[in-house]
Order: C-alpha cells, then structure tokens, then sequence
C-alpha cells in the first residue's frame, strides 16, 4: 500500500519511514497501517522501525474488513460500515466532498486481497458518479480512492509510454456505465488514457474513465489557443473489427457544429486541433554572452543561427565560436530521459552486485560509495539540452534553422584547460598550444590509485566527447575551453564484470555530468 512499491538502495541499517516516503509514501492517509518486516537478517532486532539490507517491508491496512475505506483526496479520509445495497453514489455525491485539487475524471476501487497478491483495481470517474451517470455497488473491505491532479499526472508519467502497446477500453457496463476492465494501475493507463494535441491552452494526456464529449475534454484543458482552427478538427479513434483486432479510423469535426462537439471520445482516441498559420506563433530566441545586442528575438520564418547572429550587431572581439553552446528544449527532455535510463541501469547493476556477492566475490564498499555520489550526481543534475556542432563553420551556422525556446550562448575566448576526476589535484590550467594530454595530466599533480587510465576521455569545447587514444602518442589539437575527464577504476564483482554495457554506462554518466559541470562553471 505504497505509491511505488519495488526495489530500493540503502547502504546500512534505515529508517523503515525513510524509505515508504522515499517510494512515495502510503496509498491511503488512514491511521490504521500496519508495516511487517519478513526476510530478517540476524544482525537485525524485532522493532519495525528500521530495516537492514536484505529485508522485506510490507505495508497493509489493519482494518475491519466489514468497513469501506474512503482515502485519497476526500476532505474527510474514513472508514464507513459496510451494509448491504451501499454503493458508490452513498459516499460520493457531491463535488464538496472533495478537495479543490481532486482530480475527478479518474478514481479507483481497490477490491480486498490479502498477503502479498497483486492489488486489483477497478475504475470509475467521480464527477459521473456525481451526476449519477456511473455507479458500483461496494462490498466489504473495498477502498475507495481518489487522485489529486498531481497524482494522476504523476502516473501518467510513470506508467504511460508512446512505444508501448495500448489496449484501449472501448466495452462499458450497459447499467453502471462503468469500464468493462480490472487489474493493477499500469493495465489500467493502458486502456484508459486518450490524447489531445495542437491548438489547446494545456494540450496532452488524460485519463478517464468514461467517455467524454470533445466539448467537456476541449474545457478540462483549458480550452482552444488563439490560434486554433476550430472547424477542422481530427479525431483518431480505436474500434474492433470481425476478428475483435484494434484499428484505426478518423473524422473531421467541426466545433461550430452542435451534435459533432457533442460527440462522445474514447479511451485510446488522438484528438489533434490544427493550428492557423501564423508567423507570430514562431516565438522567440534568447541569445547571450559575447555579441553586440544580447536578449530575446522574435524569429521568423526561415531564421538560422546566423540569421539571429547577424542581428545582434555581431560578435565581440574575443567571442569564442568554437565554444558556442546551442541549447533546445526538446533535446532536454531527450537529454533526461537518456540520463534517467542510465541511472536506471546503474542502480540495477549496483542491487545486482549487493544480492549475488558471495565470499569469494565481495563487493568494495568503496565501489558502491562512488556508484551511489555519480546516482546523487545524477539525481541533482539539470539537462540543457546542449546541440553540438562545428559551430565556427560558417556553413553550419547558415543551415541551421532556430525553434521557439531556442538558446544560444558565446562565451569568452579561455585560456585553460580543466582536468577533472581521479588526478591528484584537479582543477583548470592554462592552456598552451603545444601540450597535449599527457602535458595536462602531469600539470594536476598525476594520477590517483583509483584512476582508470585506460579510459580517459577528452571533452571538446564544441560538446563533442572523444575518448583518448592513448596517453602517450597525443597529438597537440587540445583547444582551450576542453575538459579532461579521467574515470575512476571499479569493479563491482565477477558476475556484474561480465555485463560489459554496465561499464559504458558508468562512463556515459562520468562523462555528461562532468562536461556540463564544467560548461555551467564557466
């Protein structure tokens, strides 16, 4: 009974609260909780209080199962008699029931399992039971719950992926207009989740479950932008054919028209509103450091780096090209989710070597504590999304086109380059044209005990990372503004060396966290 139940990483003996919060605390607000510890080990004592690597929580409610339990976003979080004929509607039917963040398109009633079972949902939308459109009888033990706006998109987040295979709800109970589907959450966003992109104040997911008119989802997103083209809407929808197999259909609605607004929209359906052509919509670009006229300019259409290069006035007299850093919004978000994974990787590979050390294996505690300071690292660390190119070719400023949310920053010509990682005394030193690597390397005092000397790498002040070829045939073609990035050596244990792509991704994540420290340091 906690948001995200699964596998977690502690380094010694824990607080048991410490980690439900961390999972992101319990379902339900209830006082009556009941937390068991299974699997002990023998260095730990009986108190619940704290857990030891190895161990075991599970959090289940300790209530009467003759009672409902009402949590979530209700005002008033209770336990309420069961008695026969009680349905949902006896204990939701007023909108005031509810927190003002309540999210009221989605809810679920979790059916009583006992031990360590797989929960069983079911769904059901609380402002339709409001207005008597749905309704489910309740039966002993049932919980009740309901989202806040945070905690659906939370799950969307979680739980939704484009790359995975939807199983869209299209079947709804003929008496209680209910969803015909149980299961657990994730089965639940499959088959509940629609889209709406284009011309919308807030376009993107949603989850629900009951149909919905295009008018009612058009006003949940806070209705068209000004630059929507309201008479050419597209709706993409699921149905089944002979063979009961998912395909594909579209229609054109036109939103001035009454009964086609009304038209109702499934789970698993794409309502796109186009947008008129507008050059205005084009946005802006924000430019900063070493140019004439830095700030905000709109761009039009057509516009590439050069173009808005041009307009500042020009650049400095001690601009750096080379160094330019051309940031764009999606490419932070593509940033993230790649940043995300390796984590991901990582803390896998580091439970993987903590529950298959043996003694002949062990893993060095050291290795772990410099595994979990990159996964804190990472956890802090705030993607810009950083576009590398050759930026000082005039060719490739010419060709490439800018987009709203655009960055770009020049910064001033260096004169050092910066050492970081296992060297003795890391830090920046000042550049020369003819000292390669090696030169940089013997400047910061050498390498640690630790250093992984084989796997060097040389970051460009352009972004592009290149791993060195050999520390002792370095050709002089280090510019000033690059970063050396010397890895540390770990080995966490036998089984996990034999999983090669662990290696790369502790390099990767080496790698993008020390290049962006030292561009954001600069």
């Amino acid at each position: 009974h906690v948001v995200s139940p699964g596998k977690y990483i502690i380094g010694g003996v824990t607080e048991v609260e410490k980690i439900i919060d961390y999972s992101g605390g319990y379902i339900s607000n209830s006082q009556n909780i009941n937390v068991e510890i299974s699997n002990r080990t023998s260095i730990s004592n009986k108190s619940n209080k704290y857990i030891y690597p190895g161990e075991k929580v599970f959090i289940n409610f300790n209530k009467s199962y003759n009672n409902i339990e009402l949590t979530g976003a209700f005002k008033n979080n209770r336990s309420i008699s069961f008695k026969d004929d009680l349905k949902l509607s006896d204990v939701l039917n007023n909108q005031n029931d509810l927190n003002k963040d309540s999210y009221l398109y989605f809810a679920t009633i979790q059916s009583e399992r006992t031990g360590f079972k797989d929960i069983d949902l079911s769904a059901f939308s609380p402002i339709s039971v409001i207005k008597k459109q749905q309704d489910s009888k309740l039966y002993p033990g049932d919980v009740v719950k309901i989202y806040t706006n945070e905690e659906v998109q939370e799950l969307l987040n979680k739980f939704s992926d484009q790359s995975r295979t939807l199983t869209p709800q299209l079947s709804f109970d003929q008496k209680s207009n209910l969803p015909l589907i149980n299961g657990d959450i994730t089965e639940l966003i499959k088959s509940l989740s629609l889209r709406v992109e284009g011309g919308i104040v807030k376009p993107g997911q949603l989850l629900v479950a009951s149909p919905l008119s295009i008018e009612d989802l058009i006003t949940i997103l806070g209705g068209f932008s000004n630059d929507a083209k309201i008479d050419g809407l597209e709706v993409i929808f699921p149905i089944k054919d002979k063979e009961e197999n998912f395909i594909l259909e579209t229609k054109t609605i036109n939103f001035n028209i009454l009964e086609q607004k009304n038209l109702l929209v499934y789970p698993g359906s794409l309502l796109r509103v186009p947008k008129v052509k507008n050059d205005l919509s084009l946005g802006y670009i924000e430019l900063a450091g070493e140019v004439n006229q830095p700030g905000k300019y709109r761009i039009l259409d057509g516009d590439t780096i050069f173009d808005i290069l041009k307009r500042s006035g020009g650049l400095n007299k001690d601009a750096y090209l080379k160094g330019l850093v051309f940031s764009r919004k999606n490419e932070q978000v593509r940033e993230r989710a790649a940043l995300t994974r390796l984590k991901r990787e990582l803390e896998k590979a580091v439970l993987v070597a903590i529950e298959n050390q043996g003694s002949s294996n062990r893993v060095s505690l050291a290795d772990i504590n410099s595994l979990r300071e990159l996964i804190i690292a990472a956890n802090k660390f705030e993607p810009i999304g950083r576009v590398i190119g050759n930026f000082d070719n005039i060719d490739v400023l010419k060709n490439t086109p800018v987009i709203s949310g655009d960055k770009i920053k020049i910064p001033l010509r260096p004169n050092s380059v910066t050492v970081v990682g296992e060297v003795m005394s890391p830090g920046s030193i000042i550049w020369k044209q003819k000292n390669d690597t090696r030169d940089y390397i013997q400047q910061a005092a050498g390498f640690t005990d630790l250093a992984e000397t084989k796997r060097i790498f040389v970051i460009s002040p352009n972004g592009q990372a290149t791993r060195s070829s050999g520390l002792w045939n370095q050709k002089n073609d280090l510019l000033p503004g690059s970063t050396i990035v010397v890895p540390r050596r770990i080995q966490l244990s036998n089984a996990i060396d034999r999983i090669s792509a662990i290696t790369s991704v502790i390099y990767q994540l080496t790698v993008t966290l020390a290049g962006i420290d030292n561009l954001l340091g600069d």
